[in-house]
């Protein structure tokens, strides 16, 4: 009998009588568990990329950007970017924010900001909802859509 086990980055494979697994089976697999635990990390290279972009820093959580470096990480170049920019700042705190916290939030991204996003704020939301980036979730709240939060998430990778 012929056995392969993966467990993480362990590997083990065996060739043998099946009544030998049968009666080994429960401490092989405790060894295989215990030896998970204290195997050092697997470490993976990119192959043709800089050593600093390999040792890359893991993603920030939402609340730990300004809306510039949130801007600037999501490549914003226009208003809605801008928008969504700030909008995944402020659901760190709460997963809902209002019109107004977003309406200040963009205007903290001096670099970024222009005036005529703030007067065409409310066009670039309502586009933003409709295109499925934003969800209005009653009354003055608003949200990230799901699918939104998880793209954002990705760029920060």
């Amino acid at each position: 009998m012929k056995l392969t086990l993966r467990y993480g980055d362990i590997e083990l494979e065996y060739e043998g009588p099946e009544d030998f697994l049968k009666s080994e089976i429960p401490k092989l697999l405790q060894g295989v568990a215990n030896l998970h635990g204290t195997a050092p990390p697997k470490t993976t290279k990119t192959v043709g990329a800089p050593a600093a972009a390999s040792a890359a820093a893991p993603a920030m959580p939402p609340g730990k950007l300004s809306v510039s470096t949130a801007a600037q990480r999501f490549g914003a170049a226009n208003g809605p970017d801008l928008i969504i920019a700030a909008a995944y700042t402020l659901c760190s705190d709460s997963s809902t924010f209002t019109k107004k916290q977003l309406r200040d939030a963009i205007r903290e991204a001096k670099t970024y900001f222009k005036s005529s996003y703030a007067n065409n704020f409310d066009n670039y939301v309502n586009t933003l909802i409709k295109k499925g980036r934003l969800n209005h979730s009653g009354g003055e709240n608003y949200a990230l859509s799901e699918t939104e939060l998880k793209a954002l998430n990705a760029k920060l990778k």
